[in-house]
């Protein structure tokens, strides 16, 4: 990639014709808990695997990160962090459609944080 941006976490679809991955207007650093950026927004992208436009599913201001598509290819899960200025803060699982739309939150009314090691 080129420019003040990196892409991380690449995802195939189940079929193999296309992958989420995490866009970061951070630039390259080595990791945002080490950089004092105050923009930490990094959001879902889809691109399909012969190329062309990204793209953009995800449109928060905070961290949405660890794409992960449903078996049918239907749905994208993911990491959601609303608030980029706050490291720590809480997170949630949502779900996005692939096609784009509105995500879900699924997590919502969990008292601790879901991370990116929930299956």
């Amino acid at each position: 990639t080129q420019g003040a941006f990196t892409v991380s976490t690449p995802r195939y679809s189940p079929d193999s014709r296309q992958i989420a991955f995490v866009y970061s207007t951070m630039g390259s650093q080595e990791s945002s808990f080490f950089d004092l950026n105050a923009d930490r927004n990094t959001d879902i992208h889809v691109i399909g695997v012969e190329g062309g436009a990204p793209r953009k599913l995800t449109t928060s201001t905070g961290s949405d990160t660890s794409p992960a598509w449903s078996p049918d290819g239907a749905w994208i899960a993911y990491v959601h962090q609303p608030d980029p200025k706050v490291w720590a803060g809480k997170s949630d699982i949502l779900v996005i459609a692939a096609a784009g739309g509105s995500p879900k939150n699924l997590t919502a009314e969990f008292r601790d944080s879901a991370g990116a090691g929930v299956k």
